[in-house]
């Protein structure tokens, strides 16, 4: 049907902004079926993978935050254990420990008769190396060296002290006898738990 243009201009105004009204509804219609639908369902299609997309990154942000705080918990337990081994020496350690105990003795004015290590007895995690002391000396340099071998970063235990008073000349001694027990950290003994730990 062909358009008459002459018969369009004499229709009445209001006539006239209907089919004009028409032909917008007409190109809109026509551009969501041929446009814009396809245009719509790129827009759905990418909202969709933009989500996915945000679902992984939610979830590596949250095994990240996992393996810093592994990481911080992990530095903890790493210094935690460098204390424990200050307090626990190795074997190596433990002759540079009696050589400390017997410089402190020496400075207090001590004067040793027996400086002996014993026999070693292995704990589960530890071994004890007992060391028998025989010294003189006068009450306040005993004591000060008592006090110093407590405040020493490795753990030692005093036992079986006994303390005799002896005159010499004018001056009051004491004639002291102990065992100072210090502990040594058993690396092998943590090795052998591990495979132990993992039998069914």
């Amino acid at each position: 049907m062909a358009l008459n243009v002459e018969k369009i201009a004499k229709l009445p105004a209001s006539q006239k902004l209907l089919a004009l009204a028409a032909l917008v509804v007409l190109i809109v219609f026509l551009y969501y079926i041929v446009w814009d639908k396809d245009y719509q369902s790129q827009i759905n299609r990418l909202h969709s993978q933009l989500s996915d997309l945000k679902t992984e990154i939610s979830k590596i942000q949250a095994i990240r935050e996992d393996i810093t705080k592994v990481e911080r918990e992990l530095a903890l337990l790493e210094k935690k254990l460098s204390e424990a081994l200050t307090k626990l020496p190795n074997e190596a350690e433990v002759e540079k420990l009696l050589i400390t105990i017997d410089e402190l003795g020496r400075e207090n004015g001590l004067t040793f008769s027996v400086f002996k290590p014993g026999k070693e007895a292995n704990k589960q995690l530890y071994t004890e190396v007992p060391i028998s002391l025989k010294f003189q000396g006068n009450f306040y340099h005993v004591l000060r060296f008592f006090d110093e071998v407590t405040k020493l970063p490795r753990i030692i235990t005093i036992s079986d002290l006994t303390m005799s008073q002896v005159r010499s000349g004018k001056t009051s001694i004491l004639d002291v006898s102990c065992v100072a027990t210090t502990y040594m950290f058993r690396e092998e003994s943590a090795t052998a738990e591990a495979p132990k730990g993992r039998r069914r």
